[in-house]
């Protein structure tokens, strides 16, 4: 009988074909000393996925579905297969660098106080963006965040806390949840976790399984020193129900979270949300208009920003809305940042919100630049 490998990892495919390959073969070079079972779970793709990953990767356990079954069910298949010793999400549209597995099973395994680890997580193979760990998703928060009005009030300090530790890259940082893109949890404790959600079809998953880890009394790490390259959002993105996928889930998960009376005490909220946000508009824009977004042109996707005064170093922070609720960031030595992770084709027209801290020699912040980014074509 063979020994189990030390970890399994499984890939879901829709129409990825090129990505898919692309993370396997990484996850080959990337792997050391340690046995690595790779499992693809293909949703019924199209563009020749299968053939490719059965001719250029006869070793990788291949399952083929007939419909696109979702993101959990296919992952809880590769989960019922799984040999290691650990197991793994990781995207499709990943790419895994040199070491980080190996350093990752390590962490599992020198620390039983540790029930999920990450990597940390690039946005483009340039390494200028890093994503953080999963925002907090209380309803008070998803509330807060979406909304002009009370935006100020969203409990997010602790997750951008955690976000700059992650960034400095000094430590291992713990967090209250991991991203499903990268999630490594420890083989002992699959009785007790149990397969993802399939009431979910695609997000919110990794809401739920950290929230279980969580209340098991186990710890989730970012690991410093491990990393991954994320295209993100390319393995979901030519999904076209994506927007109604996320909503759907979203209400599975604070109806098992916080139950039915709650989920409809948000849904009030959210409704209440749009003419108290539409109020705020008509006061602020007399009161303190917002500036102009600036632009980012695909041909020159440079944002640049003033000096601050006793600056050693920047931080950059870049986010979808002005909570800064999902955010990317960098630490710099200069005054701009090349956004060609942000700045493509599919994104034009799309504003990102940024902000500047100047980083003196003890390391404390201050506040600078604040302001809004507009991706556009070349003129």
């Amino acid at each position: 009988m063979h020994p189990s490998p030390d970890l399994t990892i499984s890939l879901v495919n829709w129409n990825t074909r090129e990505l898919v390959c692309e993370c396997i073969e990484s996850i080959r070079r990337s792997t050391g000393s340690i046995e690595v079972e790779i499992v693809v779970v293909d949703n019924d793709s199209k563009d020749g996925s299968v053939e490719a990953i059965g001719s250029r990767f006869p070793d990788v356990h291949l399952i083929t579905n007939r419909d696109n079954l979702g993101f959990t069910r296919a992952n809880n298949q590769a989960w019922s297969v799984a040999r290691g010793r650990h197991f793994m999400l990781l995207n499709s549209d990943t790419v895994v660098l040199p070491g980080a597995l190996d350093r990752m099973v390590a962490h599992l395994d020198e620390h039983p106080d540790v029930g999920a680890v990450a990597a940390r997580t690039w946005l483009d193979d340039q390494q200028t963006l890093e994503l953080a760990a999963l925002p907090p998703l209380g309803p008070l928060t998803v509330l807060c965040a979406s909304s002009d009005a009370l935006r100020r009030f969203a409990p997010l300090d602790r997750f951008h806390r955690e976000s700059r530790r992650i960034w400095r890259g000094e430590e291992d940082v713990e967090v209250r949840a991991l991203v499903g893109a990268c999630f490594m949890v420890r083989g002992d404790i699959r009785d007790r976790l149990g397969p993802l959600d399939e009431n979910m079809f695609m997000y919110f998953e990794d809401a739920d399984w950290s929230h279980k880890i969580h209340s098991m009394g186990l710890r989730m790490m970012v690991l410093h020193d491990a990393f991954i390259v994320h295209y993100h959002d390319k393995s979901g993105s030519n999904n076209p129900k994506k927007d109604r996928i996320f909503e759907e889930s979203m209400v599975v998960f604070y109806k098992k979270m916080y139950g039915p009376a709650t989920l409809a005490a948000l849904a009030t909220a959210m409704r209440l949300r749009a003419p108290l946000d539409r109020i705020y508009g008509v006061l602020k824009r007399r009161i303190s208009p917002d500036p102009e977004a600036t632009p980012i042109p695909l041909d020159d996707p440079i944002l640049r920003w003033p000096p601050i005064r006793g600056a050693e170093r920047y931080l950059i922070e870049i986010g979808l809305d002005p909570a800064f609720a999902a955010i990317a960031g960098r630490y710099v030595g200069g005054t701009e940042i090349d956004l060609s992770a942000l700045a493509t084709p599919e994104t034009v027209g799309r504003s990102y919100h940024w902000r500047v801290f100047g980083v003196e020699k003890n390391g404390t912040l201050q506040r600078g630049t604040v302001g809004c980014a507009r991706t556009e074509s070349p003129t």
